[in-house]
């Protein structure tokens, strides 16, 4: 009995562990886009926005963090109770993700109106 108590202890504190890590990795990604996205709308500014690679390389940034973003909110929505759930506004509780999901599709919207072949 003690040594199937402490195998469950072992499995609670070794997921405890990884999604702790897992949300520190998120949490990293999402710095490292940042970093990138500002160093890619210095250069677009210094092309005064003629160049389509770095619009693009800003439109799959976002779409980058959005995911990130989405899979955190997912992971909260889905902890709640299913009652609780029913009476949430879907559009406020997923704001943040849907946010660069519009910034995304704006500088896509953006390119193929600008640079059209």
């Amino acid at each position: 009995m003690k040594f199937i108590y402490f195998l469950i202890m072992i499995l609670l504190g070794t997921q405890l562990c990884f999604s702790a890590s897992v949300e520190e990795r998120r949490q990293k990604i999402i710095e490292i886009i940042n970093e990138e996205l500002s160093e890619v709308a210095k250069l677009n500014r210094q092309s005064r926005g003629r160049d389509p690679d770095l619009l693009l390389r800003m439109a799959e940034l976002n779409l980058e963090k959005a995911r990130l973003y989405r899979e955190k909110e997912n992971k909260e929505f889905l902890s709640i109770s299913s009652r609780k759930r029913s009476q949430i506004s879907k559009a406020k509780f997923f704001r943040v993700s849907n946010k660069y999901y519009r910034q995304a599709n704006k500088i896509s919207i953006e390119i193929t109106k600008r640079f059209r072949t």
